[in-house]
């Protein structure tokens, strides 16, 4: 009996450290938020997410005063979780977002000095963008 108790322990131990196949793997957030993201509030611009991680924004439709910048997400198992915005230029910012769907939030933190939030929403020390995905691909 205990050479039996052996093998499905080691076979059940074999089975238990086998690697995730892909497809059953959680997408990643970087992949995830590839697209073009219009305002579901009159305060935010659109954004426009490519695979290699740059970041266009503008004010309209139009794409009046554009920006470019890249986004990086740094880590999805956060809660919130992180992310870093860099303007071209320079100039970088710490994020916390939610995705989930057609819909994304992200606050760009203004004072990190004073910590990362707990919720990603409108706060005096944030600058927060409440997105829906454009699914008409402007």
């Amino acid at each position: 009996m205990r050479p039996l108790f052996a093998l499905l322990l080691v076979g059940f131990g074999t089975a238990a450290a086998a690697p995730v196949p892909k497809e059953l793997r959680k997408p990643d957030d970087k992949n995830l938020i590839v697209g073009t993201w219009k305002p579901v509030s009159p305060k935010a611009g659109w954004f426009q997410f490519a695979a290699d991680g740059t970041l266009q924004t503008w004010n309209d439709p139009l794409r009046s005063s554009e920006q470019a910048w890249t986004w990086e997400v740094v880590d999805q198992k956060a809660t919130p979780k992180r992310a870093k915005i860099t303007l071209v230029k320079g100039r970088s910012f710490e994020c916390v977002y939610e995705l989930d769907g057609d819909a994304l939030k992200f606050a760009l933190i203004m004072y990190p000095q004073k910590g990362v939030p707990a919720n990603v929403e409108e706060h005096p020390a944030l600058q927060f963008f409440d997105l829906t995905r454009d699914k008409a691909g402007k």
